[in-house]
């Protein structure tokens, strides 16, 4: 977990945390790593996955956590 903007706080410690729980509840990734960075209600979404579903997904959920106002998603899609 990284948090943007200096010295994380508490609650933005707190957010990222559920976003992640709430991206690790999720088949899609199949164990890839998706960065999430708190500061204040913005939540940023770094990483790559396979497909833009997957991207679009990452941002779905991260959206529907409690107390998120934006998502910055910044996921980079794989081309194999």
């Amino acid at each position: 977990m990284a948090v943007t903007g200096g010295a994380p706080t508490p609650a933005d410690q707190r957010l990222a945390v559920e976003v992640e729980n709430r991206l690790a509840q999720s088949k899609t990734f199949d164990g890839r790593c998706v960065e999430v960075s708190v500061h204040g209600e913005d939540v940023f979404l770094r990483g790559r996955l396979p497909t833009q579903g997957a991207k679009i997904e990452a941002g779905l959920l991260a959206s529907s956590v409690r107390r998120v106002a934006r998502v910055h998603n910044q996921i980079r899609i794989d081309k194999v």
